[in-house]
């Protein structure tokens, strides 16, 4: 599964919108947009917020939501 595959995934399970995600991570709607669409990756800050707001809806721990992140990035595939 992709970053993007993953975040829409969660953010839909979650009922999180654009906007939130947007808000918490401090990005624009395109950032968010280009992660769900695998343009790009968030950068550390970014990454790290959003781990923040999913754990947070999720109630996984941060640690746990962080290496789920983890395992969609291209490396690990």
């Amino acid at each position: 599964m992709t970053f993007g595959e993953y975040l829409k995934l969660q953010m839909n399970n979650l009922e999180i919108g654009q906007t939130q995600v947007m808000e918490h991570c401090n990005v624009s709607k395109t950032s968010v947009s280009k992660w769900m669409n695998n343009y790009v990756l968030p950068n550390i800050v970014a990454w790290h917020s959003l781990a923040v707001l999913l754990s947070s809806r999720s109630q996984l721990p941060l640690s746990q939501q962080l290496l789920e992140m983890s395992e969609t990035l291209p490396i690990n595939q």
